[in-house]
């Protein structure tokens, strides 16, 4: 693994300029995937994945452009399938925000080995904000945390995992207080009865997927202090009669499953102490982009009783769905 990533530093070339960065990071996910490397070493044990470089280095990936770009042979536009999304949510009344989880390395792309090099300001993810821009030009409400992760870490604390692919706790917690404001600030909130959770934090010691995949063999671990958020006597659990409501990939699961490094101090717990609400949350941890939405499906209940679908997902999934992005009827 070494040498190759040693001839990518002697080899690769970064700039400034936002072509440059992203045909750069093009040219080190094809030598990745040549190698069969899923998981890539950076600088002072930090790690990335190559779905997430190869995703940052593609092109306009919606539209017409949609079907040269995703691994899926069908339905892989996803500016059509949110266009769908968005007139099922407006159809039942549910107000819809999107939560792209940004790539570590827009936060961290100096940990890349070799680091990128940006102009000042500058982020590795021009197409995706495109993209950001598109739909927020449809009527959608994104929240795009990638300047909210970078003023987090030029306070001293890291957003993400150095050895796995997800937020860190501290990164969590942000994207839950950025989420919970868009929550409060609706109508259905405040007429919404309250439950008290409080949270303890938990040191853990965890072994990140990302060191798993790339050193199979290794045992360095990485510390983290997580939330757990009870209820009383128990643990927060998700509320499937909630009025909130929250979709997603293992973002939504990540610190609250048995596989992903520990429980109860996940999104759902997070949420819950935040804004009173206990959501229901409906995700999956390598399905995010369709299997929740199907889940949605066959409750036949046309998202009765909800009042705000949030739709957390990575972003690298714009371009990196297996299955595409699928019309996938939750309301009828």
């Amino acid at each position: 693994m070494r040498p190759l990533i040693l001839a990518l530093a002697c080899t690769l070339l970064t700039a400034a300029e936002p072509e440059a960065v992203r045909a750069d990071l093009a040219a080190r996910a094809a030598a990745l995937d040549a190698a069969g490397q899923q998981a890539v070493p950076g600088a002072d044990g930090w790690w990335f994945l190559t779905r997430e470089l190869r995703s940052y280095g593609r092109g306009e990936f919606w539209g017409d452009a949609a079907a040269a770009i995703q691994p899926a042979a069908k339905e892989a536009d996803p500016l059509a399938c949110l266009l769908s999304v968005q007139a099922q949510a407006a159809k039942s009344g549910v107000a819809l925000l999107l939560v792209p989880v940004p790539g570590k390395l827009v936060v961290h792309p100096d940990r890349l080995a070799p680091p990128l090099t940006l102009a000042a300001g500058e982020r590795p993810d021009a197409q995706h904000r495109r993209f950001f821009a598109t739909l927020r030009e449809q009527g959608f409400q994104v929240l795009d945390l990638a300047d909210d992760f970078n003023a987090l870490r030029a306070a001293g604390t890291d957003p993400f995992c150095h050895q796995d692919t997800h937020w860190s706790p501290a990164g969590l917690r942000l994207a839950a207080e950025r989420i919970a404001a868009v929550v409060k600030s609706q109508p259905w909130h405040a007429a919404t009865p309250k439950v008290a959770p409080v949270g303890s934090d938990l040191a853990v010691a965890v072994r990140g997927d990302l060191a798993r995949i790339g050193e199979p063999d290794g045992t360095t671990t990485e510390a983290l202090t997580v939330r757990q958020v009870r209820l009383g006597a128990d643990f927060v659990v998700a509320d499937p009669a909630s009025p909130l409501v929250v979709i997603g990939d293992s973002h939504c699961l990540i610190y609250d499953h048995p596989l992903l490094l520990t429980e109860h101090a996940g999104l759902t717990q997070q949420l819950a102490e935040l804004t009173g609400v206990v959501p229901d949350t409906v995700a999956e941890m390598a399905g995010g982009i369709n299997t929740p939405r199907s889940t949605l499906r066959r409750r036949k209940d046309n998202l009765a009783g909800k009042k705000c679908l949030v739709w957390v997902f990575a972003a690298r999934s714009l371009t990196e769905s297996d299955e595409g992005w699928k019309t996938i009827p939750m309301v009828r």
